[in-house]
């Protein structure tokens, strides 16, 4: 193999006799005419080619299936040289390749010069050196034969005194015919030497230092997560410490929860076999997923298909729901509401969670006691349409105590399986109280009994430590923030979706400082009452980990407004149906009905409730209040939309999803007909 600056004719030994510059003559007669060249030409550039694209495509496939690319396994540094590696096989496979194939042309001609065309035809004595005719006939010192020889020996021929004839002058230690003079070989070392030190060297020193300020930040994010104790006096409750690795024993209402679903599931199932149903129904209609849904009515005699065939599966639900409470009753279910009913979330410890290794701690996160309160208020339902008083009370109570108990806990997380709930214990209530109107006395006095109120401020607080630990999470895993660093798709993963900007993650204090920012302008708005709410200001910032503080879009603020408007107004509600009952006819205005001073005010927007005793056909047909009258909140622009405009339209209600639309310019109608 020809080395790059070394001469292919010292690979010869016949020809280590004659001078460099006789040699490279020879070596350049012996390639032959222009069609020699011209092939040989296209089998270096052919070998090259192919060399090029098979070992690329070799690389390439090793590159994928190590996953050389994956930020989550390999660093930036040790990326970076895979990556050089296989750069510099692509690069230099090809030329390599390339000078391998003319090497081996040139030493074919050279060889078949040497030893074919230009030895003795008779004896095979080497000619090259002798002297050769016109004719490049050549006269065989051996056995005098006379051989035609090859026109490239003209080149090694001597003269009588043993001179080759091609020799030339040249200056002492200098051989004008090499390229590779000590002088540019200087220059080629030196521009060598800079190509590493730039290309691998300061890239290698770069992302060694960037390695060691990541693993530095890692650290620093691992010291500061939140302490238990820190949680703990935040929550401002009882709390009890349990590790990751430890499974902790349910109590209270957990616990009657936990029991409950065990009797759904035996009584479910003798139901499902008795009604000749799936056993699958049992998990498919588990109470945990009931939701508020009107009483199936029969369709009329020209309902489409699609409308009949609604009603079916409406009533099939009817059956199960009903069903299934009814083999449930008993002493199990009606002890478990008796004491789910006067438990007291206040004293139930909060369960907190944490590491052995002091590492992160946050709250149990749970989505609330769904199971055993949607099945107390579906019981109240019943209970209404049976004319069961005890019933029915004995379940408000369990419905009432267990949303008291999911929102005892500041943790956003369970507020929206509370707000849910709290819909659907409403909504219940109301369809429960038309069929039973004399027991709005009683159901308002339960209801006024247990009252429970969020502390969004203190859930915000506890937010806050939750969403700081997410964000010390990330930062405290090397491999993440190597990841995120150099790819913002998986941080908007991580942080929710939206736009993100490209750049850098940002280390701790920054991510820190700008969580707290967030939630600073939060707790500024919850604190503030709903009519008078500072404005979000915009916050510029290049951290890419900042959004995963989903507090700061103020989705949660409408939420929280419409339980709150929904909560107080059930209570008036339930005063006027009380006055029908008890007076014969609906009040005049708000006035002749017995309310405490706080529930005469709107919440919403601090002003007093908009109460219409006079409907005209066309609102009834439209908004369909519930009893006939419009009671209603002016919402969070205090201004009375409805009584402005007449519009009815105007009207807003129900609350059922997490994103609720924009109550200003709104009036939300309390009393709407159950749908």
């Amino acid at each position: 193999m020809r080395i790059p600056g070394r001469k292919i004719w010292r690979a010869f030994r016949e020809l280590d006799e004659f001078s460099d510059e006789q040699c490279r003559r020879f070596v350049k007669r012996a390639w032959g005419g222009w069609v020699i060249r011209v092939l040989a030409s296209v089998l270096v550039i052919g070998t090259f080619a192919a060399t090029f694209l098979i070992v690329a495509s070799v690389m390439i496939w090793v590159h994928r299936s190590l996953d050389l690319d994956n930020r989550r396994t390999f660093s930036d540094l040790q990326i970076t040289f895979s990556t050089a590696v296989v750069v510099v096989v692509v690069c230099t496979a090809a030329p390599l390749m390339a000078l391998l194939a003319r090497d081996f042309v040139l030493r074919a001609f050279i060889w078949r010069v040497l030893n074919i065309g230009g030895v003795c035809s008779e004896c095979g004595y080497a000619l090259y050196g002798l002297a050769v005719s016109e004719g490049m006939a050549c006269s065989c010192p051996e056995c005098g034969a006379v051989t035609q020889v090859d026109p490239a020996l003209v080149e090694l021929v001597r003269n009588k005194r043993g001179v080759t004839v091609a020799q030339r002058k040249r200056s002492a230690g200098r051989d004008p015919g090499y390229f590779w003079t000590p002088r540019k070989l200087k220059i080629a070392a030196r521009v060598f030497l800079t190509a590493f030190v730039v290309l691998f060297v300061i890239p290698a020193g770069v992302l060694g230092v960037n390695e060691l300020i990541v693993r530095i930040e890692a650290r620093r994010a691992k010291g500061r997560f939140t302490s238990a104790k820190t949680l703990s006096g935040v929550l401002g409750l009882s709390t009890a410490v349990v590790l990751f690795e430890d499974q902790t024993e349910l109590t209270g209402v957990r616990k009657i929860d936990l029991e409950l679903q065990k009797l759904y599931n035996t009584k479910g199932l003798e139901v499902a076999a008795q009604s000749n149903l799936p056993q699958s129904i049992v998990m498919n209609e588990s109470p945990a997923a009931w939701e508020f849904a009107a009483r199936a009515k029969a369709p009329a005699s020209d309902a489409t298909a699609a409308q009949v065939g609604q009603y079916e599966a409406d009533r099939k639900r009817d059956i199960w729901r009903s069903a299934v409470v009814a083999a449930m009753e008993g002493k199990d279910l009606r002890d478990a509401m008796r004491a789910i009913g006067a438990s007291d979330p206040i004293h139930e410890p909060v369960p907190v969670i944490g590491s052995r290794d002091g590492g992160q701690v946050r709250l149990q996160f749970t989505w609330g006691v769904e199971f055993a309160g949607k099945l107390a208020i579906e019981r109240m339902r019943l209970a209404a349409e049976e004319g069961n008083h005890a019933r029915f009370e004995e379940s408000l109570r369990a419905a009432l105590s267990v949303i008291g108990h999911n929102s005892s806990i500041p943790v956003l997380g369970g507020w929206w399986s509370v707000s849910r709930l709290e819909a659907f214990l409403w909504s219940s209530l109301r369809e429960a109280i038309v069929v039973r109107p004399e027991w709005a006395a009683g159901a308002r006095a339960i209801v006024e009994a247990k009252p429970f109120q969020p502390d969004l401020v203190k859930m915000i607080e506890v937010e806050r430590l939750v969403e700081r630990d997410s964000i010390l999470s990330i930062l405290s895993n090397p491999d993440m923030v190597r990841f995120n660093r150099f790819t913002p798709e998986l941080v908007r993963t991580v942080g929710g979706g939206g736009p993100l900007p490209p750049g850098r993650v940002g280390w701790v204090g920054e991510n820190i400082a700008m969580n707290d920012r967030l939630f600073d302008i939060a707790r500024a708005q919850a604190e503030a009452p709903p009519w008078n709410r500072p404005a979000v200001p915009a916050l510029a910032s290049d951290l890419v980990l900042a959004p995963v503080t989903r507090m700061a879009w103020g989705w949660f603020l409408p939420s929280f407004d419409w339980s709150a408007v929904n909560r107080a107004g059930m209570r008036v509600w339930l005063a006027i149906e009380q006055f029908r009952v008890k007076e014969g006819r609906l009040p005049r205005d708000l006035q002749e009905v017995e309310l405490s001073q706080a529930d005469r005010v709107d919440p919403l927007s601090g002003k007093a409730w908009v109460y219409v005793v006079n409907v005209n056909a066309k609102t009834l047909g439209e908004a369909k209040p519930s009893g006939g009258y419009l009671l209603y909140s002016k919402s969070t622009d205090g201004v009375d939309d409805f009584g402005r405009t007449g519009d009815p339209t105007i009207l807003v209600s129900g609350g059922w999803g997490w994103r609720m639309p924009a109550l200003a310019g709104r009036d939300v109608l309390i009393n709407a007909e159950l749908k």
